[in-house]
């Protein structure tokens, strides 16, 4: 099993890689059981403390719900 600051690290890459910078949670829980075999609770864990420390955050684009890269002060959103 990774150890929760490998499983951070890839999440970040899995976002910052993803267009837009933005993935769907569930799309990061999938990807990350299959190529981590880390746990539903470790993943959980990572994405919750990653949204906390602020360098992701959670985003709703009516209907659905993204994770994402901040955007810096003063930016403009992508639509």
């Amino acid at each position: 099993m990774p150890e929760l600051t490998e499983v951070k690290r890839q999440l970040l890459m899995l976002v910052t890689e993803a267009d837009n910078h933005r993935r769907r949670p569930h799309e990061l829980h999938e990807s990350l059981l299959r190529s981590t075999g880390a746990s539903r609770s470790t993943i959980q864990r990572a994405l919750t403390d990653l949204v906390r420390d602020g360098e992701l955050v959670f985003t709703y684009r009516d209907p659905c719900s993204y994770v994402e890269i901040p955007e810096p002060v003063g930016a403009t959103p992508d639509a």
